[in-house]
């Protein structure tokens, strides 16, 4: 559950039986929470409208006046941070049926349980809290289709936001770093979005995806007959990006040969085509991007060094999900609101499985975050989703010796991470599987294979 204290959500009392409203009251004071307690509706509603945290009121339906009906519609014509759970004596079954349709959270029948009171009171508290969370992720977004799908909340974001709001409106050269699974095309789409080029053409190339032999041809075109098969004049990626934006994700991989011909296209802005006699001009901007650490590249003769100065004009590093956790009460809301929104349903997240994501090292960072969630959410028989459900696909079960017991001694981040990965590469009967389900890079997964046979060594003693 979310870390949201008593405190910061209150409840709100409502029922013209002095009885009833005295044992919720002792309820609320037991249980530590925030609390007022009227038997007039009308003042029960001046003092929530006023009220400008989120609140939850918890009202009798049948009573004098205002019954609990109209106070739903009167909540519903203003903007609020209110939700509503009716009591009731009434025993008809139209009652809780169209409490539900005006958009009660839930309906209790009295006499009050107060065991059953209490898990439905927390349940909705912790709805609220969710809510509440999501509309948090919401305001901190910045306007415009920018930033829709690029939320957080920690100091290392926003300060990639900062760079994103100053750096759209010039044509300078940007290279993105950081990890797979961060971001950084999301960073590159939020920068060409809010830029003058934003009605444009904004074309995402992957270079590491593109055969060497094909990728002078796809990114920069081909004349008739320049080579077997090239049957006609071919525009490359360039042309199609023309006066708008272009991404090159994973740009270290570009061939040596082809890191020159790009060079030239940033210093004179125009492209050959391949067996073309002349050259062509273009009007774009270039978004680069990688995970690979380009200095050390440049001092092993990997990378151009002028290439690299002349990309790295304003540089982004967006940091790993590891190092920003503060980021997951903006991501994890964000993510199953979505999922909630496309499928029609109401699940949420367990206590449990924020625990879990309070420990685990996302090697595949926002990328495998909200793969894990859309997985566990398909595959999740329950509105609450459990650790149980994260890894959880047809005909296996959960990963034994992934999730831990918080109450005992805990592994180290590194060996949780590794421990995953292992699991997961001895249950999948492919690379490609494994890296699908880890939501990294062949090249990462190959990476943590070694790091796996490093860290679990056995050493001399053993």
């Amino acid at each position: 559950m979310l870390n949201t204290t008593s405190n910061e959500i209150k409840l709100f009392l409502l029922d013209d039986s002095d009885t009833d409203l005295a044992l919720m009251e002792m309820y609320a004071k037991n249980c530590g929470f925030s609390f007022s307690s009227f038997t007039d509706p009308f003042v029960a509603l001046e003092k929530i409208h006023e009220y400008p945290n989120p609140c939850l009121l918890i009202s009798d339906i049948s009573m004098p006046n205002l019954d609990g009906f109209e106070i739903m519609k009167r909540l519903n014509l203003s903007p609020n941070n209110c939700l509503v759970l009716f009591i009731s004596g009434q025993r008809d079954i139209e009652f809780p049926i169209q409490a539900m349709r005006m958009g009660a959270l839930d309906y209790i029948p009295k006499p009050i349980n107060i065991k059953s009171f209490d898990a439905r009171i927390r349940k909705a508290m912790e709805n609220l809290s969710a809510r509440y969370e999501l509309q948090t992720v919401k305001d901190q977004i910045f306007s415009g289709r920018s930033f829709d799908t690029f939320v957080g909340q920690s100091e290392s974001i926003k300060n990639v936001f900062s760079i994103i709001m100053r750096v759209s409106s010039f044509d300078s050269t940007v290279l993105i770093t950081g990890e797979s699974g961060v971001g950084k095309e999301r960073v590159a789409r939020a920068i060409h979005e809010r830029s003058p080029r934003a009605s444009k053409e904004f074309v995402a190339v992957n270079c590491a995806s593109l055969p060497e032999n094909l990728i002078e041809s796809e990114l920069f075109g081909y004349s008739k007959g320049s080579f077997t098969g090239a049957e006609k004049d071919s525009v490359g990626l360039f042309q199609v990006a023309h006066e708008g934006t272009i991404f090159l994700d994973e740009i270290a991989e570009l061939p040596l040969h082809l890191q020159a011909k790009l060079l030239r296209v940033l210093q004179e802005k125009e492209i050959r085509p391949v067996g073309a006699k002349k050259s062509v001009k273009i009007d774009i901007r270039v978004i680069c991007a990688t995970h690979r650490n380009l200095e050390e590249l440049v001092i092993n003769r990997q990378f151009r060094e002028d290439l690299y100065f002349r990309l790295n004009v304003i540089p982004i590093h967006v940091p790993p999900l590891r190092e920003r956790r503060q980021d997951l009460k903006s991501l994890v809301p964000f993510f199953m609101e979505r999922l909630n929104s496309k499928w029609g349903l109401e699940k949420s997240v367990s206590p449990e499985l924020w625990k879990f994501f309070d420990y685990y090292n996302f090697p595949g960072n926002v990328r495998e975050l909200e793969n894990m969630l859309e997985r566990a959410y398909i595959l999740s028989r329950n509105k609450i989703i459990s650790n149980q459900d994260l890894l959880l696909q047809p005909g296996r079960k959960a990963v034994e010796g992934t999730f831990f017991n918080l109450d005992q001694n805990l592994p180290s981040l590194k060996e949780i991470e590794l421990s995953y990965v292992r699991e997961v590469i001895k249950r999948s009967q492919t690379k490609d599987e494994a890296a699908q389900t880890l939501a990294i890079g062949r090249k990462t997964l190959y990476r943590k294979e070694f790091e796996i046979d490093q860290f679990f060594a056995p050493t001399k003693n053993d």
